[in-house]
């Protein structure tokens, strides 16, 4: 190879490097108004859906910086909705989720990890009702020019975080697992 050809490339693959880099943006900022949080779990057999109407969160992502990045998720539980008001009363109670005590559930995030080009794998931890698990989200990323939104699934067991104590703690009505889904829009 000759020593102009080694040059082009190499001049070549920096500036394109650098270009990538430049592109790369830093999202900074929740848009709670435009994300949602919701959940399914099983009552009786019957697969139901709920959501948090309110939360709010800290993020700082940058798909250069994954060591960096960080998202911090605050959701306040007396905005829960089943659809059923005498259903959300009920999980406000000191069996389900003790808003009086535990008036939110946390979620921090430890680490990320790219699984593919807009995949990642984070790690965290949940806290709900002063019990804090780690657990593992994975995400998918969309960007749309200056903003993104992030997307997935998880599930946790409600018994780990002792949602639904007393005659509720057993599955038989309500199911052990719960499915977590979320759409948060950064910008």
């Amino acid at each position: 190879m000759s020593k102009s050809v080694f040059l082009s490339l190499l001049v070549g693959s920096l500036s394109l490097s650098a270009s990538l880099s430049a592109n790369a943006k830093n999202y900074q900022a929740l848009d709670a108004q435009n994300s949602e949080i919701g959940f399914q779990y099983s009552q009786m057999g019957v697969k139901l859906d709920g959501q948090f109407r309110k939360f709010e969160g800290e993020l700082n992502f940058n798909p250069e910086a994954l060591d960096q990045s960080k998202v911090v998720l605050k959701v306040a539980l007396d905005s829960v909705d089943t659809g059923s008001d005498e259903a959300d009363d009920e999980l406000q109670d000191v069996r389900w989720f003790d808003i009086d005590a535990h008036p939110q559930a946390v979620f921090s995030s430890k680490s990320f990890r790219a699984v593919s080009a807009q995949q990642y794998e984070v790690e965290g931890t949940l806290q709900i009702k002063g019990r804090e698990l780690p657990v593992t989200v994975m995400a998918t990323m969309a960007p749309q020019g200056d903003k993104a939104t992030f997307s997935g699934t998880f599930e946790i067991k409600r018994g780990d975080f002792s949602i639904g104590e007393g005659s509720w703690s057993t599955y038989d009505i309500v199911a052990n697992e719960i499915t977590v889904n979320f759409k948060i829009d950064a910008k």
